[in-house]
This record gives structure tokens, C-alpha cells and sequence, in this order.
């Protein structure tokens, strides 16, 4: 009796008992830029995960209901030792609309933390901008220009929230840097970012007071490596180049520097650069010497019209440097299999011909030749079954017993690289 009531007692306090072990992993996530994604474009999901229990080798799943009324999941292992906490970022292809993610932290088949996430599409014809400012307000004009399709949604993002891989940028389609110190970017963002702007992103780099900092991780790309500053009283120059009405008289701290080799002076200012372009790739890199985020610039009528020109537009490129395949193109060459074609039509013609000259003529003959044509109810059944092994077995060796994948993939590489970037499929 008291063994019966103990299994009890132990049912009813197991399901509270669970309840306590999965409290004990706590999960914090945000997914996209400002929760924002792109149809057919990979973004990041940031997960946090704080382990105040016992060790636990778990997995990572960030999910999402797909088209063919399925789940979508992509998963990673993870061990958390008692007392840790880690952070990372799963990357996840946006194959339609996703509206809400699941993040699950699983033990096997036990669920240890939860979270939904809600996310918000942005139209393909709109352009993403992000935006790093510690004082995000001083570029308020970003959020008045005018693309040359669509609208334009200006995110914030911080350096340390940049993606370390490059299709984790497939969203943006430029990002202004503008009182922010990418020195702290690391080596594999430095190397994401250089990707991304070798497949058509746009990257304007902010000069003026904070010209250091804007600069410290950024020195592969500038057009213009900064050295020093120079004051001007007039910004005439940028008045006339975008014909505006409103003139740009006070002064303004300007960065002089040395130009790359491949950099386009746009706009000069008493004689020091104001404006420099310098293409990578497919995309192209902007250095505005002097800081639009303070006055006299900053309440300039026509700043939106610089915005709308530098990252208005998108880069022209090839159909190829594009992540997107075309879905019947390529269903069709993966199921392209050579094994899978039938026999050339002369192999086949002259199989039937040998067939038939042996089970018709030459059997005949040798019958004949014995003196025992009572035999052919023997030979050309005989025969029969032996031509038909033989073309069997011929097709099971030609066709193979393992399985076979199809896989193809575009390769793209750009001067001055050390990687390359593949998309690729397989079926």
C-alpha cells in the first residue's frame, strides 16, 4: 500500500518536477534587423541561452510553418555546462512568408525553454537600410528619402549585432555608418561585410568629428584612408553638385587622406574631398567626409535627396550573382541524371537484331546441325531467359546500386578575397 501510494505521489509531482528542470534554461532571442525579414533571403536569429542547472547536451531548433503546411526547422547541437551562458546566431532562409518563429531548446524529446517570436515582412521593391549611430536621431533624414522603388525602413543595429556570415546581410540592402566604433568588428564580420558588398551592397562611412572612430575596423574598404581634419566654412559644392535651393553656409570639419588607388572623387570642397566612391565587386563603398548628423548639414531641406541618391538604387548585376534559383529550372537539371537516360536507340536495335538471329536462324541451324529440332521447346525458352538476365544485369550495373545526387553550385570570387562565395543545391 505505501509502495502504491509512493508511485502515486511520485506521477503527480513529476509533471511539476519537469516544469522545474525546464526552468531552469533560460532563453532570450530576436530574429532579423529591428524584426524585419525578406522574402527568399536569409536572416539572423539572435538566441541566448543561460543554464542554472545540471549539464545538458541539447539542440537548438528556430522554426517556422512553411507553405506546404509543414515546419521549417533549423537546428544546431549545444552543450551547456551548469551555470553557462552562450550566444550565437542561427541563420534562417525565409522561404515565403514566415510570420512567427519558434526557438526551442529540446533534450532529446523533452522541451526545456520556449520562445515565439513575431517578424515582420518587408517587401522586396522596399530598401533596408541599417543604421550604425550610437545617436541614431542625429540621421533622421534617412527616413525621408525616396528609393527609386518603394520605400525605404531604416534599422539600428549595433556592431556587435552584425552577422558573421555573409548571407546573414541578404536583407540589407546598404548600411551608413555614422558614430560608431567598428573597431570592434571582428575578422569574420570584416570578411562578411566585404562579401556582401561584392554581390551589390551599398556601405556609406561617415567622415567629420568622429571620423576615427567610424573608420578603426573599416580600412580594407575606405575609398579614403583618413588622416587628418580641416575646417570650411561653406558646403557650396554639394549645393551645386545635387542642384539644390538652400545653401550650406557654416562650418564644417572635413576628413583629408590619402585616396585608394580605385576611388572616384565625386565632390571637392576647397580643394579637399568631400564625397568618394570606391566600387568592390558589384557593390560600391561611399566616404562623406563631413558628418551629415551636425549642423549645418544635419537641418539641411535637401539632405534626404544625398540619401536618396547614395543608397536609393540598387546595383545593376548579372542574374547570376543573385542567391535565387529558379525553382522549375532547377528541379529539372537535378533530376538530370545521366544513368537515368534510356539506351541509345542503335544499342537497342542492335540488341533485338542479335536476339533474334540466334534464337531464330542460328538455333535452327545448330538443331539441325544435331539432328534434334525436337529440342527447341528447350533452347528458345533457354534462350529466352538468358538473353533477358543479361539485359537485367546490364542495366543493374550500368545504373549502379548506390544513390546518386545531382548538386550544382555558382562559385563567385572578387580581387583582393581570400574567400569565395558558393550557392549551391542538391537533389
Amino acid at each position: 500500500m505505501v509502495f502504491l501510494l509512493s508511485l502515486i505521489g511520485l506521477a503527480l509531482l513529476s509533471p511539476k518536477a519537469q516544469a522545474q528542470e525546464a526552468s531552469r534554461i533560460i532563453l532570450t532571442a530576436r530574429a532579423g534587423f529591428d524584426a524585419y525579414y525578406k522574402v527568399n533571403r536569409w536572416f539572423p536569429v539572435w538566441v541566448a541561452v543561460e543554464n542554472t542547472g545540471k549539464d545538458v547536451q541539447a539542440q537548438v531548433q528556430v522554426g517556422y510553418s512553411n507553405r506546404w503546411n509543414g515546419q521549417t526547422i533549423y537546428s544546431m547541437d549545444l552543450f551547456l555546462a551548469s551555470g553557462a551562458r552562450k550566444e550565437f546566431i542561427v541563420y534562417v532562409y525565409a522561404e515565403g512568408t514566415v510570420g512567427k518563429l519558434i526557438i526551442r531548446i529540446k533534450e532529446q524529446r523533452q522541451t526545456l525553454a520556449e520562445r515565439q517570436l513575431v517578424v515582420n515582412q518587408l517587401n522586396e521593391n522596399n530598401v533596408m537600410v541599417g543604421l550604425l549611430s550610437e545617436t541614431p536621431s542625429a540621421y533622421a533624414a534617412l527616413s525621408d528619402m525616396e528609393p527609386l522603388a518603394g520605400n525605404a525602413r531604416i534599422v539600428q543595429i549595433k556592431p556587435a549585432d552584425l552577422p558573421d556570415a555573409p548571407h546573414g546581410w541578404q536583407a540589407l540592402d546598404a548600411v551608413v555608418v555614422a558614430e560608431a566604433d567598428t573597431g570592434e568588428l571582428t575578422s569574420m564580420q570584416r570578411t562578411a561585410l566585404g562579401l556582401w558588398l561584392a554581390q551589390g551592397g551599398k556601405l556609406l562611412i561617415v567622415g567629420g568629428t568622429n571620423w576615427q572612430m567610424n573608420a578603426a575596423g573599416l580600412a580594407e574598404f575606405l575609398p579614403l584612408a583618413p588622416a587628418k581634419t580641416r575646417r570650411v566654412s561653406r558646403l557650396s559644392s554639394l549645393q551645386s553638385y545635387f542642384r539644390a535651393d538652400s545653401s550650406l553656409l557654416g562650418d564644417m570639419t572635413l576628413v583629408e587622406g590619402d585616396l585608394h588607388p580605385e576611388a572616384q572623387v565625386l565632390i571637392e570642397q576647397d580643394g579637399v574631398p568631400l564625397l568618394v566612391r570606391r566600387p568592390i565587386g558589384f557593390g560600391e563603398v561611399y566616404y562623406l567626409t563631413a558628418d551629415p548628423g551636425i549642423e549645418p548639414l544635419r537641418s539641411w531641406p535637401n539632405l534626404p535627396i544625398v540619401y536618396s541618391h547614395l543608397l536609393g538604387g540598387r546595383m545593376a548585376t548579372p542574374r547570376w550573382v543573385s542567391w535565387e534559383w529558379d525553382e522549375n529550372n532547377t528541379n529539372s537539371a537535378l533530376s538530370t541524371i545521366a544513368e537515368l537516360d534510356l539506351p541509345s536507340f542503335l544499342l537497342v536495335c542492335s540488341w533485338l537484331g542479335l536476339y533474334l538471329l540466334v534464337i531464330g536462324p542460328v538455333n535452327f541451324i545448330v538443331l539441325r546441325q544435331f539432328k534434334r529440332p525436337e529440342l527447341a521447346w528447350i533452347t528458345i525458352p533457354a534462350l529466352v531467359l538468358g538473353f533477358s538476365a543479361v539485359a537485367y544485369f546490364s542495366g543493374f550495373l550500368y545504373r549502379g546500386t548506390q544513390p546518386t545526387l545531382n548538386r550544382l553550385a555558382i562559385m563567385q570570387s572578387w580581387d583582393n578575397f581570400s574567400q569565395a562565395q558558393v550557392h549551391g543545391v542538391t537533389g
